[in-house]
């Protein structure tokens, strides 16, 4: 069961230390370096949303540099890999 409509269920929620009545974004749950330089993130999202990681080196101009579709409910993703 889902109070908030966001496609976890409240066990879920708990499990990850959300509140089940508060719909949730995409969110990092874990981040770690892996020999050679690339970045795992795990990101917690809602299943079949499509999401897009941006990065800037002056906050105004953005560029997508990983797009992904959430496919589990908690999801890997390693960053230097697909540069």
């Amino acid at each position: 069961m889902t109070t908030d409509g966001d496609g976890f269920t409240n066990l879920q929620e708990c499990r990850a230390g959300l509140n089940p009545v508060v719909f949730d974004p995409l969110r990092f749950t874990q981040s770690q370096i892996l020999p050679g330089g690339s970045i795992q993130l795990s990101v917690l999202g809602n299943f079949g949303n499509s999401y897009a990681l941006l990065a800037s080196i002056n906050l105004t101009d953005w560029t997508a540099i990983l797009k992904f579709t959430c496919t589990i409910s908690d999801d890997c993703y390693r960053l230097g890999e697909h540069e």
